[in-house]
């Protein structure tokens, strides 16, 4: 196993993220250019490509969560349950909100993806 040596400097989750390249962090066997040439080939090959992201590709798209627009979005949501409950101050935490059965569960979640 290869092992990375860091510099003697404070490592934060911002800087490892954006300070280190991840050819320089993760065991590979297959140098990086030839990763990306190898994943060149198989997006040409394929059929379809299915892409899954996670919060953090739309937050850095420009989706907003919170604060006028999720009061905007939602507001049928946190008019039934509660403007000043926690739950109701955002699209994350409204997500854990107790809801009283799977329609109003399953209601929250779809208006998500309008």
């Amino acid at each position: 196993m290869n092992c990375i040596k860091f510099p003697n400097k404070k490592i934060t989750f911002e800087s490892f993220l954006s300070g280190v390249p991840a050819r320089d962090y993760v065991f590979q066997n297959m140098p990086y250019e030839a990763q990306i040439q190898k994943v060149k080939e198989l997006l040409a090959e394929a059929e379809y490509v299915l892409l899954g992201a996670g919060a953090g590709m739309s937050v850095a798209a420009g989706v907003v969560y919170n604060g006028s627009w999720f009061v905007e979005h939602f507001r049928e949501f946190r008019e039934k349950y509660g403007e000043q409950n926690p739950y109701m101050q955002d699209m994350y935490s409204a997500g854990f909100y107790p809801y009283p059965d799977e329609e109003a569960f399953w209601g929250y979640w779809s208006k998500q993806a309008v």
